[in-house]
């Protein structure tokens, strides 16, 4: 993956805003952090995992980057020549990634439906660092109806959408995602429940589990919207906000705490990056991702 970032935050090669938002960060050198991050297809985290197969193409999406290999059959070659290797286990139907820095990731094919994220083949459920720390995950579910009878007023197949509730490291720190608690689902409904209220995370919460009554700082994430602009906040535990400002799904300014908003350098964007109204949110975002354009 090549990358040349400017001053500004700017991917040369790409044409890409990219910027992390402020992070919760817990511990020092074995602590845990959790921060939003955009690669120019719209927002991600840092400890989002998950697997997307579109034909051929099998995709890793892993911390805001992405890697992506050729299947056929069982084997899966890597196209990206970055000493990557997927290896598949039909009968845990577990997924082992391994990077060129001895990192091996776990996917659970299990756990893999479109909504939310791209998980149409799995989701992260641990990640081992070469120094041995390891990051395990849990997630709690929606029961819905993914396919309706032909005549419409019945359910054909019911599926469970995952998201994010954990995330602990061997060190004792935990990361806890908060989510809409009125956002209320009748598991008998046969029409699709909003994924995007479902799976989107209100705020965090980290906390050492070695220390009984310790501090728990936190971060809270407000979606609105502002004409055609759609404004995302991130609150620290201090109550200081940083605004980012995005247009049609591209990043083009910033508000720090206290500051006058900042609008981003407008790089010339590759063609390949150019997004179509006439494809969805979802499909536009993991193009852009495949393409080079979010990492």
């Amino acid at each position: 993956m090549r990358e040349s970032i400017d001053g500004n935050g700017i991917d040369l090669f790409l044409g890409t805003f990219n910027v992390n938002a402020p992070a919760l960060t817990i511990g020092a050198s074995q602590g845990l952090s959790y921060y939003k991050l955009s690669r120019g297809g719209g927002w991600f985290d840092n400890l989002t995992g998950s697997m997307d197969l579109t034909g051929t193409t099998m995709t890793v999406i892993l911390g805001g980057k992405t890697d992506t290999f050729t299947v056929s059959g069982s084997t899966y070659t890597p196209t990206e020549g970055n000493g990557a290797t997927l290896t598949y286990n039909g009968t845990t139907l577990v997924y082992t990634y391994t990077t060129s820095d001895g990192t091996v990731a776990h996917f659970n094919k299990n756990q893999a439906t479109p909504f939310p994220y791209h998980a149409s083949d799995g989701r992260v459920t641990d990640i081992i660092s070469p120094s041995g720390e390891k990051l395990t995950f849990t997630y709690s579910s929606l029961h819905y109806c993914s396919q309706k009878t032909s005549s419409g007023l019945a359910c054909a197949h019911w599926a469970d959408a995952y998201r994010v509730s954990t995330v602990r490291n061997s060190y004792g720190y935990l990361m806890t995602l908060a989510y809409d608690d009125e956002y209320m689902w009748d598991p008998d409904d046969i029409d699709l429940p909003d994924f995007n209220v479902w799976g989107t995370p209100l705020g965090v919460t980290a906390s050492n589990l070695a220390a009984s009554g310790g501090a728990t700082p936190g971060q809270s994430f407000a979606v609105t919207t502002s004409g055609g602009d759609t404004l995302l906040t991130v609150t620290d535990a201090m109550s200081r906000a940083t605004v980012f400002r995005s247009t049609a799904g591209v990043l083009m300014g910033v508000k720090l705490p206290g500051a006058r908003a900042r609008t981003r350098p407008s790089p010339t964007v590759p063609a390949r990056c150019r997004r179509s109204p006439r494809r969805s949110a979802r499909r536009r975002t993991l193009i852009a991702m495949r393409a080079g354009c979010a990492r």
